[in-house]
């Protein structure tokens, strides 16, 4: 799981309440804060509301998650990380691992293998790569 971080204080009883931007627009769901103080004083953290969005869909249309597993790990590729790989680019996904046996190795993916797009859509970021193809294979 992967959280937004904001400051905006987090009270008692406002856990699950909404994270709105200046917009006015849900962007998460407040979960948690970090405190020394045990009141709203810390870090707060927010799912994501796309993260969101993707299980209130699968919630409704089975009655459960659908976790996927890609049997790959992921990494951002950025221009540090391309010069210390020597990789052609510094954008996109790089692998870092592929589970033998495991879907992403069955598909033919290898550790340094570059993945430029998702169902046609570019990856500058990983933001969550299970979720998303959790998202396509249905």
């Amino acid at each position: 799981m992967f959280y937004l971080q904001t400051d905006a204080p987090i009270n008692p009883g406002n856990s699950g309440g909404p994270l709105v931007n200046v917009d006015g627009e849900i962007v998460g769901i407040n979960t948690f804060i970090l405190t020394d103080s045990g009141g709203n004083q810390g870090l707060g953290f927010a799912i994501p509301s796309s993260v969101v969005k993707v299980a209130y869909e699968q919630l409704r249309k089975y009655g459960h998650l659908h976790r996927s597993g890609v049997g790959m790990q992921v990494q951002t590729i950025t221009a540090n990380l391309a010069a210390g790989l020597d990789l052609p680019r510094n954008s996109g996904l790089v692998v870092s691992d592929v589970l033998p046996g495991g879907p992403g190795d069955t598909a033919g993916v290898r550790v340094q293998d570059i993945i430029l797009a998702l169902n046609d859509k570019p990856w500058i970021v990983c933001p969550c790569l299970p979720l998303v193809s959790s998202r396509t294979r249905r």
